[in-house]
């Protein structure tokens, strides 16, 4: 496990604190927080990546299939 030092303005420290202690006043609840709000930033860029190379068209195939191929007789 990582540490990292972080500088946030005092209205983003305030929210932070409030949402960790919705969590629990376990120990780790900010470190928490913290993780799970990277996580979704990361799941959404990579939705977003996905979601902007459907808009652009992906080539799934070159292949032209007959009926054959694509059901088991």
């Amino acid at each position: 496990m990582g540490i990292v030092t972080l500088h946030l303005r005092d209205d983003v420290e305030k929210l932070l604190r409030e949402l960790a202690k919705r969590r629990g006043k376990k120990k780790g609840a900010m470190s928490k927080v913290v993780e799970e709000a990277l996580l979704n930033l990361y799941v959404n860029d990579e939705f977003d990546k996905l979601l902007n190379e459907l808009r652009r068209g992906i080539k799934v195939g070159v292949k032209k299939l007959k009926r054959e191929d694509i059901y088991e007789i």
